[in-house]
């Protein structure tokens, strides 16, 4: 799985946290938004959410039953109906563009504003010997280490030189068997890589499982053909 020919482009990975995750259209976010720095919430009644609920699903901006009042999804054009601001166009905003954003816009309405602006569905997909996973990502400085040891290790099951991590049209290969390896390849995941651990091949296990279904059907076979000839 995820073989690349001699020639493919190995890249390395930068080890320090990319630039923040932009926001993009069907991003899940959740907001919280509070006044006199905190020692209040601006909608303590909840009120101002659910008028704003109301807006987002005559606007079709995707709120479903059972999903916490202060979360949002923005819509296709990238933009998401707020409460009390509105519609707000917030797509291709990093996650603090987008608190320093929202924040000049309640203090419209209140003073020593705080805004707070969480991306629910960071996600990573793991695959291989761990089988297959998808991991959310509760912060954007989550490296390999900790995303293969959320999959439920794996890496005593996996061949531990040659992790790949797929981004895109890039493909970057990690090497866990040394400390050396592990030192300059423990990268910092992003929403949406994909992590592969090779499996350790086994080829006497492996040529058991391949062969093992054609013996049983080959002694099925015989025990029919031996039935056959002691009824006769």
């Amino acid at each position: 799985m995820f073989k690349v020919n001699d020639t493919a482009p190995l890249q390395k990975a930068a080890t320090v946290a990319e630039k923040n995750y932009t926001l993009q259209a069907n991003d899940l976010i959740a907001l919280l938004v509070f006044t006199k720095k905190g020692e209040r919430i601006i909608d303590p009644d909840g009120k101002l959410v659910q008028q704003g609920l109301t807006t987002n699903t005559q606007a079709g901006s995707g709120t479903s039953t059972g999903k916490p009042l202060n979360e949002f999804v923005l819509s296709q054009a990238g933009d998401v109906v707020l409460p009390l601001v509105g519609l707000q166009k917030l797509q291709g905003l990093t996650i603090r563009e987008a608190e320093l954003y929202l924040l000049k816009e309640y203090e419209k309405f209140y003073n020593d504003v705080l805004v707070t602006l969480t991306c629910k569905n960071h996600r990573v997909i793991v695959l291989g010997a761990t089988g297959g996973k998808v991991l959310p990502l509760p912060n954007e400085n989550i490296n390999l280490a900790e995303v293969l040891a959320l999959a439920g290790s794996g890496i005593v099951e996996g061949n531990a030189h040659n992790i790949r991590l797929l981004r895109g049209q890039q493909i970057f290969v990690a090497d866990f068997s040394t400390v050396e390896g592990y030192l300059q390849t423990n990268y910092i995941v992003q929403p949406g890589d994909i992590v592969y651990l090779e499996p350790v091949k086994r080829p006497f296990l492996q040529a058991m499982q391949d062969y093992g279904s054609i013996a049983n059907i080959l002694l099925g076979v015989v025990s029919i053909v031996i039935l056959i000839q002691n009824s006769n």
